[in-house]
């Protein structure tokens, strides 16, 4: 999955996940680090956001800047096959919808291009976008 940035480039998503005891650990990860520059904007905007997601939420490594949008899957989600495919389509599917939803905006902030909005603001605009 990839998006198309400022100049066209389109960057591919990494999609992975790790295990830990019962649970499994999905995210999807810009392959893109902030700049250093814009971390402290970045990092108060995915503070702002994860407040109204229910699925999952996004974190940065601040020292390397890299973003990634995470689901934690507990045991129960994996306690079969079936139903363990069915759940890691599930958390792909609700990063890729977080990532539409609120990836132009952090995008804009990661490239010092908001057009003058706040962080807030950005925020804001990103949390009010429907998808059907």
């Amino acid at each position: 999955h990839g998006f198309t940035l400022h100049n066209n480039e389109v960057s591919d998503m990494k999609f992975g996940f790790f295990i830990a005891g019962h649970s499994v650990l999905c995210y999807t990860q810009c392959p893109i680090p902030v700049p250093e520059a814009m971390r402290s904007s970045v990092a108060e905007y995915i503070i702002r956001v994860n407040e109204k997601e229910l699925e999952g939420c996004f974190e940065m490594v601040y020292e390397e800047g890299f973003v990634r949008y995470k689901k934690l899957l507990s045991y129960n989600d994996l306690h079969n096959e079936k139903v363990a495919c069915a759940s890691l389509v599930k958390a792909k599917l609700a990063a890729m919808l977080a990532w539409q939803r609120y990836g132009e905006n952090l995008f804009a902030l990661m490239l010092n291009e908001t057009k003058g909005k706040t962080v807030s603001q950005l925020a804001a605009e990103s949390e009010s976008k429907q998808y059907d």
